[in-house]
């Protein structure tokens, strides 16, 4: 009989432990807690460590400057955010597992030759290559390049917010919004920069960085034992972006404004100086752009 409530009483800790008592959501695997003393889990789809971040209140913003005025108090409910940002290992296994979903790769002619010849159902070979050609641009899931600096454990770089997307809605994730951004960023802590008032500590820049991105988690983490939130690669928010919206967002959950011409982006990256890798700075680009200096990093709601 006690052994039978024991093992009752740890399922229902491994189940709610750390989520405000809301169920873990499928498809995520507790691991433990990390360093800060935050519980982690692990994204099954794309093997990404998720940190759970309570729910609660932060002050926002800053009054470095106008587009980050007023600071004002943000209530989040709890949610899940990449302990990392999204690694080239990560987003080339994506970009494979695509191409063998689509199975869309140009079939082989038997020596025969192409052209007029028909394929299978007796569309021809031209038109079935075209097929192929054409859905590779409309997924736009080719490897990016990685500016000669290497892959594995970099973070990506050269993806638009659209391969950014793309990406979170196949690992079962999404992208942030610019308010659970900050808040993971600050970390619970009160630093201008993600974990310290010394960038150099926690994250690369133009002044220690070489001029190219690192392998993630070389740094020292935040307070949430989050790596890389100041510099390395700027990270796309879901948002889109406003430099008036503080003046008028709500207080909770806020998601942005309507419809705009660019995309919200955090963080700073390699080639930044410090002022752009504060936790409170705001930038923006069009949605189809992508640079070596851009990368994301996931989260995951509670619903």
């Amino acid at each position: 009989m006690y052994k039978k409530v024991l093992l009752l009483l740890i399922a229902f800790v491994i189940v709610f432990s750390g989520c405000d008592n809301k169920r873990i959501p499928s498809g995520l695997e507790y691991i433990g807690t990390n360093a800060k003393g935050y519980k982690e889990y692990k994204n099954e789809k794309d093997g990404s460590i998720l940190v759970y971040i309570p729910a609660g209140s932060f002050s926002m913003g800053s009054n470095d400057d106008e587009t980050e005025k007023p600071v004002h108090p943000v209530c989040l409910d709890g949610y899940f955010i990449s302990k990392y940002e999204i690694t080239f290992e990560q987003y080339d296994r994506f970009c494979e597992a695509i191409g063998e979903a689509t199975g869309r790769s140009k079939p082989k002619d038997a020596g025969c030759g192409r052209g007029h010849n028909p394929s299978r159902y007796e569309v021809a070979d031209e038109q079935f290559d075209r097929f192929c050609e054409a859905l590779g641009e409309a997924t736009g899931r080719s490897k990016p390049k990685d500016a000669g600096w290497g892959r594995g454990k970099r973070p990506v770089i050269n993806v638009s917010w659209h391969d950014a997307l793309a990406y979170c809605k196949w690992a079962g994730l999404s992208l942030p919004t610019e308010a659970q951004w900050e808040k993971a960023s600050r970390g619970g802590e009160n630093y201008e920069y993600s974990g310290s008032n010394d960038l150099s500590s926690v994250g690369w820049y133009d002044y220690n960085s070489g001029k190219k991105t690192h392998p993630v988690g070389q740094k020292n983490a935040n307070g949430y034992g989050l790596y890389d939130m100041s510099g390395n690669v700027g990270e796309w928010c879901a948002d889109w972006y406003d430099g008036r919206y503080y003046k008028s967002s709500p207080k909770n959950d806020p998601k942005g404004p309507s419809v705009r011409s660019d995309r919200v982006i955090r963080g700073g990256c390699w080639s930044h100086y410090c002022g752009a890798c504060r936790c409170a700075y705001r930038d923006a680009i069009v949605p189809g752009y992508s640079s070596y200096r851009l990368g994301f990093r996931p989260c995951r709601t509670l619903k």
